[in-house]
């Protein structure tokens, strides 16, 4: 049986990886311009090792180590992960308090991941998963044959790795319909 979810099966290649399959990033996801941000009129300055800061830098909360707690009631077995990011914590201001709470249900066919967080002074947060599912992983398919439908009519496009512009979907790149995501690959009409 192969499993759902891509990722290192080692804990230390997991802990090594910078691909942050299966990890929880931020402070920040995607990219800070040159590494800096103003807020409240101070600059601050991301620590990273790339031009731009990517998913918070080198002090990711893909890096640190959460507390974590099990439990179970009668809808779900429920996971909790939560780790305080101290003030200037790879750059970023206030003292940051994150809870993420998986929870498999056991009567549906269903996963969530709910975050919660709450700092003492301005900052910036912009949390997520990275995830990446093959949910045909038993039946030695790829990914390429799921089946996906995205709500949206607009992408963002981006320049140099940064955020440029938001943009009208073109055809061959809309989920508008749901369709195969080897269609988007490999169709070049």
């Amino acid at each position: 049986q192969g499993s759902i979810v891509i990722t290192p099966k080692d804990r230390n290649q997991f802990d090594a990886s910078d691909s942050f399959f299966g990890k929880t990033i931020g402070r920040t996801g995607g990219r800070i311009a040159n590494a800096k941000f103003t807020l409240n009129d101070v600059e601050y300055t991301i620590i990273t090792n790339v031009e731009h800061g990517l998913h918070g830098g080198v002090e990711t909360l893909g890096y640190k180590d959460f507390n974590v707690e099990t439990k179970e009631d009668n809808e779900a077995y429920i996971c909790i992960f939560s780790y305080l990011s101290k003030d200037m914590e790879g750059g970023y201001p206030g003292n940051l308090k994150l809870n993420v709470t998986y929870k498999l249900y056991k009567n549906e066919n269903k996963l969530s991941c709910n975050y919660y967080a709450t700092t003492d002074m301005d900052t910036l947060l912009n949390l997520s998963n990275h995830a990446y599912f093959n949910l045909n992983a038993e039946s030695g398919l790829n990914a390429l044959n799921h089946e996906l439908y995205i709500n949206a009519s607009k992408m963002e496009t981006v320049k140099n790795c940064l955020p440029n512009a938001i943009v009208k979907c073109p055809e061959n790149y809309s989920f508008k319909e749901p369709h195969l995501v080897a269609k988007y690959v490999y169709d070049k009409d």
